[in-house]
């Protein structure tokens, strides 16, 4: 069963494109669109008003040299000076060609110039009493987006929708842990077979010349055995402990040494339920709420369970990561979601202890021909 997340995918297109069997992730900090941009500002304070005064306001900028000028009653006000200085900008096409607006405060307008214009140095030529003080601000760049972000579902409307109210950044959850001990003697030959998602799974090992040695054939046999992200600790003379990553279920059949041994395994803590995962737009200048419903991001999938969306670096002036170097995907790979650190939310295609596995996502490939037709596995 597929997906077309067609009006999504149209929105990509003009930024970026996948390349024909790349398979490779979003980088999450990559800019949809330009929305919640803001030009820099100059903001004049009228900080007085001289009677009869005569006051200018000069623009400069890359294409543009432009200056303004009005001249006030024997009965100065500040409100009467900022309405004429605003009045008088209006009337200057030039100037509103870069401006996106001009509005009045308490003793001050403030010109907001359009997202992108060049930088435009304001100035007051005429400006008696020094009446008239500039504030510059800076350009407020868009938010910058997650796209291929995961978010949790904690809950569904009534309706069996998804919304914002009801998705959360992924949580930390344990993943099976599985206790070893074993008793070092010499020329034992020691075997413990697990149960991994319904797969019978041996490991053997061969006692070493101390009980540090043999605890170190444990590990290293445990090691090349089990899936990657697993990992086996020492924590003791003949102590082993085995922790698998979330969505891994794992068991004991047996446990067995030819020897005098003896050797024991048991299931310390089982696997906790995997979550349900949405795909989300997330404004990373938003914090999330990281421990109940009540997501600030906006979810972009219409049902849960939507697979990975793939990209390459092709995308002109959009910042793209594949995988991992040297990490080669397959079509119909595994998701991991991230639900720790720094990349909490990101996608990968190799599991951690921090890594929940997406059961119902998995990679694909998009073909760069056609974008828009592009959809993703369920």
């Amino acid at each position: 069963m597929s997906l077309d997340l067609g009006r999504v995918q149209r929105k990509t297109a003009s930024w970026g494109r996948s390349a024909r069997n790349s398979y490779s992730r979003i980088n999450t900090r990559s800019r949809i669109d330009s929305e919640g941009a803001q030009g820099q500002t100059s903001q004049i304070n009228v900080t007085a008003a001289t009677n009869d005064g005569v006051y200018s306001v000069r623009v400069q900028g890359r294409h543009i040299d432009e200056t303004v000028t009005v001249t006030l009653d024997g009965d100065a006000t500040q409100t009467e000076a900022r309405d004429a200085l605003i009045a008088a900008i209006n009337a200057n096409s030039l100037i509103l060609a870069y401006a996106a607006s001009v509005t009045a405060g308490s003793n001050l307008l403030i010109i907001t110039w359009n997202v992108g214009a060049p930088t435009m140095a304001v100035s007051f030529p005429l400006n008696p009493g020094t009446d008239l003080t500039l504030t510059a601000g800076a350009a407020v760049a868009a938010p910058q987006y997650a796209y291929g972000e995961a978010a949790e579902v904690v809950a569904m409307a009534a309706s069996g929708k998804l919304m914002p109210s009801g998705i959360r950044r992924p949580v930390e959850i344990a993943g099976a842990i599985i206790g070893i001990d074993e008793t070092h003697n010499a020329s034992d030959e020691y075997a413990v077979t697990f149960l991994l998602d319904g797969i019978s799974t041996p490991v053997a090992w061969s006692a070493g010349g101390s009980a540090a040695a043999t605890d170190t054939a444990a590990k290293a046999a445990l090691d090349a055995a089990l899936p990657t992200g697993t990992t086996t600790v020492i924590d003791g003379t003949g102590e082993l402990t085995v922790s698998f990553t979330p969505g891994v279920k794992a068991s004991v059949v047996s446990a067995t040494v030819d020897g005098t041994g003896p050797i024991t395994a048991v299931v310390d803590s089982a696997a906790a339920a995997l979550p349900k995962f949405c795909l989300i737009a997330d404004d990373l200048s938003t914090t999330p709420n990281d421990t109940g419903a009540g997501y600030t991001g906006e979810p972009i999938g219409p049902r849960i369970g939507t697979a990975v969306l793939t990209a390459d670096a092709s995308g002109g002036g959009v910042e793209w990561a594949t995988e991992a170097p040297g990490v080669a995907l397959s079509e119909g790979d595994p998701v991991y979601v991230e639900t720790d650190g720094a990349d909490r939310g990101r996608l990968f295609s190799v599991p951690s202890l921090t890594r929940t596995l997406w059961p119902e996502a998995k990679w694909v490939g998009v073909d760069s021909r056609d974008p828009l037709t592009a959809t993703v596995a369920l």
